[in-house]
């Protein structure tokens, strides 16, 4: 593809950005909400399908565990029935076909939550003051929207490739999921995947490793009141958070978190509750995450250790650690390989495109581990989400996007895919 195509592409997208808000909203729309167990992924992907049957795309709609080897696999999770929430592969076969390159973007969403909590429809897709409101809107609709909506682009003004284009719209990525990333990497090999679920027009060029865990306090007698249990959680807490500062030291001796909020994210409490039903104030239910790039046998050998802690801590009370069992899989901590000629493609075309310098740091928790360590070596992510910790950010109440900021990212990732399909 020449430079002049190039710029009839970014012109292409600059004249037409009200179709791109418009794929967005149309997106939104539609429930995809995850539960861990379960997930509303189908429509989602029977849209994007028929999406692409309309510029002419081949098209593949498949549940993972449909994949031969994958409920086998070290990486499959079970118990996610991702036999029944599908993903959805696009293909575009180039003239030559030397090089293979896939873009990825998860297409179910977090839960909605408390809908009285929200100024707007969660499902509404509204567009104001800037901004596109709704669940997914930045964690990960916006990604399938930018494809969706470059490809329409491509196609409208027929532009062909030399090199094939592959765009799987994967299932199952909230909850610590996987098997849909995991499902596009066995069932279509790539030379990189490029997964567009990352923050603030950044790339993420390491995934950090571990899990979300719950771990349940017991005693035997029958309790009247939680004062036993809310002892043992504070007794859990301080050895939780001795556990997590061994996570910051470790990641923070690690050259590729320096610079990150990921040592000092390394262990989050997320919840903690007792007695709340009558017959159960013998017991106390605590969930936590942790990042680590330590293999999970080292992990687990450290998890053993606090518990014992805590029983030797409460063990005149009779409240003793009755478990700590895993609530997502396991994340195995993984880096793309160095000199990256995919990384260094993607930031000349931000530099050249939008005129900024876009920054490589490492992720939290997310699919980049299963294609890079599933994939390929050269994987890594890119995208605009925005933060869990900010206003209408990822996850949160009246959750939104920047129309601007996704102008921007639709012209860098198309810029990308010209200049790749003529290396």
């Amino acid at each position: 593809m020449d430079q002049n195509m190039k710029k009839r592409v970014l012109e292409h997208i600059e004249k037409h950005r009200e179709r791109l808000f418009e794929i967005l909203s149309e997106l939104i729309k539609i429930n995809s909400e995850n539960f861990g167990p379960h997930g509303n992924e189908q429509e989602m992907a029977e849209f994007v399908a028929k999406s692409l049957e309309r510029l002419n795309v081949k098209n593949d709609v498949y549940p993972p565990e449909s994949i031969p080897g994958l409920t086998e696999h070290r990486e499959f999770l079970p118990g996610r029935n991702t036999d029944k929430r599908p993903n959805v592969t696009g293909m575009i076969k180039g003239t030559n076909s030397k090089r293979k390159l896939m873009f990825t973007a998860h297409i179910d969403t977090m839960p909605i939550g408390d809908k009285s909590l929200w100024s707007v429809d969660p499902l509404g897709g509204e567009i104001k003051n800037g901004r596109i409101y709704g669940r997914g809107a930045c964690d990960d609709k916006y990604a399938v929207a930018t494809v969706l909506f470059i490809l329409e682009a491509f196609r409208e003004l027929g532009i062909s490739l030399s090199n094939d284009l592959y765009f799987t719209g994967y299932c199952d990525e909230e909850f610590g999921g996987g098997n849909g990333a995991l499902g596009a990497c066995l069932k279509y090999p790539c030379d990189v995947y490029v997964n567009l679920d990352c923050k603030n027009m950044r790339i993420w060029n390491c995934a950090v490793g571990g899990r979300r865990e719950a771990l349940t306090l017991m005693k035997d007698a029958a309790c009247i009141t939680v004062d036993d249990m809310i002892d043992a959680i504070g007794v859990a807490k301080e050895e939780l958070h001795t556990f997590g500062e061994s996570r910051k030291r470790e990641l923070s001796e690690n050259p590729r978190f320096a610079g990150t909020n990921i040592p000092n994210e390394s262990m989050r409490i997320l919840c903690m509750q007792s007695g709340m039903n009558t017959n159960d104030r013998n017991c106390a239910h605590i969930e936590f995450s942790y990042y680590t790039d330590k293999p999970e046998a080292e992990i687990k050998g450290e998890l053993v250790a606090l518990a014992e802690r805590i029983n030797t801590r409460m063990k005149e009370t009779g409240v003793y650690v009755k478990s700590i069992t895993p609530v997502t899989r396991y994340f195995r901590y993984a880096f793309t390989e160095s000199n990256n000629e995919y990384i260094k493609l993607l930031k000349n075309a931000g530099k050249e495109t939008i005129g900024e310098e876009i920054i490589e740091e490492a992720s939290c928790l997310s699919d980049l581990n299963i294609f890079i360590n599933n994939g390929s070596r050269k994987s890594f992510s890119f995208g605009i989400g925005r933060d869990f910790n900010v206003e209408g950010g990822a996850h949160l109440k009246d959750e939104f996007i920047e129309c601007e900021r996704l102008v921007e990212f639709a012209k860098t990732v198309a810029a990308f895919v010209c200049d790749w399909d003529q290396e």
